[in-house]
């Protein structure tokens, strides 16, 4: 299959029907190893994409992975973006612009790359490589963190800050989990440490950091803001005396509630992430259909914030300059020839259609349904653990005398151990890894009978089981097995009770009549009225 697959996405376009979430993760943690240049994959949004990032990390730990993740409070609301959400954007778009530090998988979602963002020629040059024994300039390295949007403070406790006490610079790069301690002694980076925020210890040297822009709220271009904002003030016939203001604010503090609205003044140029991407780049599409739905929903949620926003008489910008419209989009994926589309429903041709120049390809996979419903049966029987042993056990030798090679994702150490004790204890050979094997051997092209290798029983779990026959391969989550695990179980509950609670990313999404359930009475001030006590919420 995965040769087949190769073949053909070297002669153009392939729509591959029938895969799993899980086996589309393995297929391209395959690929990623073996497909020349980058390859970028969408989701439908940033859940999807955390999900499938998940699942390469699982299949391919070694593989030079990166998230480039959305930002989920619109440009049209006073709300503080994740900063967490921007650094990482930012911080992987600067990777994937420089040269000198490839990245094989780029994880995004259709939000993502639907928000327009900095100009690569822009981006590039507002970051740098320090390293140790380089000789720098401590005020030219400083003057450039702050163009690149970093924040000084007394003390660095998060990406994108940074800290100046003579020649020592902490920085706490978007890069790393941890701070560094930049020792200089004359103009000359004499140490690199990592450090712990809260205990102050270096944890271990290294021989250079990366400091990427932080922000896309930075300053690029031919022109300055505040050329940029009066010019479009005189487009939307804006008070001048409210322009002045906005004017004055912003310069008096760039980071206040609300300037991601006017991130569009701060460039000559935005563009889609996607550009980003080279020509020769394999693109897989998750899902195409609800990609282009995502697009879609966020251009309609962008027109209908900024019409509200423009009948207040806001200075905003329409949605064009913050976002890339749906059809443009659609285009941009579609003119790399090496793309893989993976959708959740099969289209059947009918005589007329419109050809797109795409090869079709039919996936049987076998997401292991019987089995998983057969050991949560003998879950709920007396003699569970011999029943569900002699089952399974069954099973996998089955499948090893038809030549496939079997792995076991294990949430759990204990789970590892139990199931190599059960497996070994009916003549099963077993192999317990605490990865999945960084250089895994080429998947056998067909069914070998009686060739398999032992069961590998892997630490970690991807988020489903599948069997390919075409790929000679299965895997098992011990989850299917056992059941969830107890963690799994509370964390279900944490997620039902923040639907029952309503859910809400930001105060945009509450309508007139909306009950909230205060978490914390801090911003609430209580007022008693004749019939009952009413809860005045402060929004500061």
């Amino acid at each position: 299959m995965l040769t087949r697959l190769g073949r053909l996405l070297a002669q153009g376009p392939v729509v591959a029907h029938g895969t799993t979430a899980a086996y589309a993760a393995w297929l391209v943690a395959q690929l990623g190893q073996r497909a020349p240049g980058q390859l970028w994959v969408v989701t439908a949004d940033d859940d999807a994409l955390r999900a499938f990032a998940e699942d390469l990390r699982f299949f391919a730990p070694e593989l030079a992975l990166a998230e480039l993740p959305g930002i989920e409070v619109s440009p049209y609301t006073d709300v503080f973006p994740d900063q967490s959400e921007v650094v990482a954007r930012v911080g992987t778009l600067w990777r994937v612009a420089a040269a000198d530090r490839p990245i094989s998988v780029i994880v995004t979602s259709a939000g993502a790359l639907s928000r327009r963002t900095i100009a690569p020629a822009e981006l590039l040059p507002r970051g740098q490589v320090v390293r140790r024994g380089q000789h720098l300039d401590r005020d030219a390295l400083v003057a450039g963190l702050v163009e690149a949007g970093w924040q000084r403070a007394p003390v660095v406790d998060e990406p994108g800050t940074f800290a100046v006490r003579g020649g020592v610079l902490d920085v706490f790069s978007p890069v790393l989990s941890h701070p560094v301690r930049l020792e200089l002694f004359g103009d000359e980076v004499e140490t690199l440490r990592t450090f712990d925020v809260e205990s102050q210890r270096t944890l271990r040297e290294i021989q250079e950091i990366a400091l990427t822009p932080v922000r896309e709220v930075i300053a690029t271009g031919t022109q300055t803001p505040r050329l940029r904002l009066r010019e479009h003030a005189e487009v939307l016939i804006h008070p001048s005396k409210a322009t002045r203001r906005l004017i004055e604010q912003l310069e008096a503090n760039p980071h206040f509630v609300g300037v991601h609205g006017l991130t569009p003044a701060f460039h000559d140029h935005m563009c889609s992430p996607l550009d980003y991407a080279p020509a020769t780049a394999t693109v897989v599409v998750i899902d195409p259909d609800a990609v282009q739905g995502a697009a879609r929903q966020a251009w309609a949620d962008a027109e209908a914030r900024h019409a509200a926003r423009r009948e207040q008489g806001d200075f905003v910008y329409p949605p064009k300059d913050h976002f890339v419209p749906p059809q443009e989009l659609a285009e941009k994926l579609r003119a790399y020839p090496r793309r893989l589309e993976l959708p959740r429903l099969e289209l059947v041709r009918r005589p007329g259609d419109a050809d797109d120049g795409s090869t079709s390809l039919r996936v049987t996979i076998d997401e292991l349904t019987a089995l998983r419903g057969e050991m949560t049966r003998l879950r709920q029987t007396r003699d569970h653990d011999e029943q569900q042993g002699r089952a399974l056990a069954q099973q996998l030798a089955a499948w090893r005398d038809d030549g496939l090679a079997v792995t076991i994702g294990c949430d759990t150490l204990a789970r590892a151990e139990r199931l190599q004790a059960v497996l070994e204890g009916r003549g099963l050979p077993c192999a317990q890894s605490e990865r999945w094997p960084e250089e895994p051997p080429e998947p056998a092209p067909e069914p070998r009978p009686g060739q398999a290798p032992p069961i590998q029983l892997v630490h970690g779990s991807p988020s489903g089981s599948f069997a390919s026959a075409a790929d000679a391969l299965v895997v098992l989550r011990a989850s299917d097995v056992f059941g969830p695990p107890p963690r799994e179980h509370r964390a279900a509950a944490r997620r039902a009770k923040a639907a029952l609670l309503g859910n809400v990313a930001d105060f945009g999404e509450l309508e007139v009549g909306d009950y909230l359930v205060p978490v914390s009475y801090t911003h609430l001030r209580a007022h008693e009225t004749d019939s009952y006590l009413v809860c005045r919420l402060l929004l500061e």
